[in-house]
């Protein structure tokens, strides 16, 4: 897919030439960590969202990193003369404003496919016999 201002053009990923470790890399841009108490065995999935939500202060500096990191795995190629955004994550400050909002606008759907959640209550980590929730597995990253 093709972004274009009139002045410059950006080649992005389609959704369909995502992978698992580009969502890895948008994650992964913020650290975000949660407590989950004992009892989330028994809370259902919007509980514990909520409960996520509650904990969690989305700063404009993490959104801007999230952004950027979104935009490192979407641009392929682009004609404005720095170097990719995979390659230094600095050109991402550099985008013309027009394009970065038209860029934003066309790339929606990536953002989604890459920000969707698992079920948190079906997530077990390799310590874990998913049995419980408690103890080691206290803290996680959102």
């Amino acid at each position: 897919m093709h972004v274009t201002d009139g002045n410059h053009w950006i080649t992005v990923k389609e959704v369909a030439d995502l992978t698992s470790g580009d969502a890895d890399a948008v994650e992964d841009a913020i650290g975000l960590e949660f407590q989950l108490p004992d009892s989330a065995d028994a809370m259902t999935p919007e509980q514990i969202g909520g409960l996520v939500r509650s904990q969690i202060t989305m700063t404009y500096d993490k959104i801007h990193l999230q952004r950027d990191a979104l935009f490192s795995v979407l641009i392929t190629d682009w004609d404005l003369g720095i170097p990719l955004p995979s390659e230094d994550i600095a050109s991402c400050k550099k985008i013309p404003l027009t394009l970065r909002y038209k860029l934003e606008e066309a790339t929606q759907d990536q953002a989604v496919a890459l920000r969707r959640r698992p079920d948190p209550k079906a997530t077990t980590s390799s310590a874990s016999n998913g049995s419980s929730r408690g103890g080691a597995r206290a803290s996680r990253r959102a």
